[in-house]
């Protein structure tokens, strides 16, 4: 089965990693076994988007024409000027690997290595956004540095980033990309980019980094545009919030003036524990749960069941907890989670009470 890490490989002829060791490209495949980076060691499997370089079938003795002819026909991709993909591939890949693809390309045809950041940057980093990824690839330049040109959008800084090896990319530091993209990007963004790196994994793995990390690191940065952007965002993630679209629905409730939820509610009964509400309002006897497609849809998450199946398991399980907790639950999925306006329709509609009325420019502060 296909891990979508989201990515090809520029051909690099050798990838340094930060503990020392050195992953080599196969110069002929243009791919990378392994991809190591300060926070953990991501191994890249053979089916991912492989970008090809014109500068490389000529080295290898192909004519680059032929990659401009198949462009042509249909059976390769171009994703700049000199960066080819394959027609299946390109089709095959989500919006994130896309993105990917380009920051990749913009890396392999430039003399000097770009540092990688903001937007592109997360993708880089594997963590989520709620809106589009953007056509631009993002860069960090120093003060002094050029502007940006169609495609590349450039940032300047005067405080240069630390910096680490990801997929072949030269990326800004995780800690860096997440208070960058906060002081940037909407609150519905950055908060599910925030709250999915604060998050302890269900497999018992740890958080990629505490929040003490961010505050340190936006206290570094300061005096910066957008600081206290990143500040709101940062002190509202949460290790707790399981998917991006409960990260969005949490931002929105926060906007509409909703009253703050619990977060993965444990419930049991007397068959043993029943599973942990997304969102539970005990003193309004409500319990929320925000349901993405990739529940029912995505393989790994049926583990092996159909979805009529995971459909069925679902109903029980709310059986189950209603009668445990005696609580009214209420479903809402991507759309509904992610548009201010259909939550708090649907919030208000479950007998949600809003306690704290909300101006109409704190709304607009959270979608963009």
């Amino acid at each position: 089965m296909r891990r979508r890490l989201g990515s090809g490989e520029p051909a690099l002829p050798v990838l340094p990693a930060g503990d020392g060791r050195r992953f080599r490209t196969d110069i002929a495949t243009g791919r990378l076994r392994r991809v190591a980076i300060r926070h953990d060691v991501r191994v890249q499997d053979d089916d991912a988007p492989r970008l090809l370089l014109s500068r490389d079938l000529d080295r290898l003795g192909n004519d680059a024409r032929a990659a401009r002819r198949a462009s042509e026909a249909g059976e390769l991709v171009r994703v700049r000027i000199g960066a080819f993909v394959s027609e299946e591939e390109w089709r095959d890949a989500d919006r994130r690997e896309r993105h990917l693809l380009l920051a990749q390309s913009v890396s392999a045809t430039r003399s000097v290595r770009p540092v990688i950041s903001h937007w592109s940057a997360i993708a880089a980093h594997d963590l989520p956004t709620i809106t589009p990824w953007p056509a631009d690839v993002h860069v960090t330049v120093d003060a002094r540095g050029p502007s940006s040109t169609r495609g590349i959008r450039r940032h300047r800084t005067s405080r240069p980033p630390r910096t680490v090896e990801v997929r072949g990319l030269l990326v800004t530091a995780l800690d860096r990309t997440l208070v960058d993209f906060a002081a940037a990007a909407p609150m519905l963004d950055s908060v599910a980019a925030l709250d999915s790196a604060l998050r302890s994994r269900r497999d018992g793995r740890p958080p990629l980094l505490a929040k003490h990390d961010l505050l340190d690191q936006w206290e570094q940065l300061r005096p910066f545009r957008g600081e206290a952007r990143a500040l709101a965002a940062i002190e509202f993630a949460v290790d707790g919030a399981d998917s991006p679209l409960e990260s969005a629905s949490r931002v929105n409730m926060h906007a509409l003036g909703f009253p703050s939820p619990v977060l993965q509610m444990p419930w049991f009964d007397h068959l043993g524990h029943i599973g942990d509400s997304d969102f539970g309002w005990p003193e309004f006897h409500r319990l929320g749960e925000a349901d993405g497609d990739s529940k029912y849809l995505d393989p790994r998450l049926r583990r092996g069941r159909s979805i009529e199946q995971v459909i069925l398991d679902e109903k029980r399980r709310e059986d189950r907890m209603r009668s445990s907790s005696r609580m009214a639950v209420t479903r809402w999925d991507w759309r509904t989670g992610t548009d201010a306006e259909r939550l708090r329709r649907h919030l208000l509609s479950a007998g949600l009470p809003v306690l704290r009325p909300r101006r109409y420019a704190e709304r607009r502060a959270a979608s963009g």
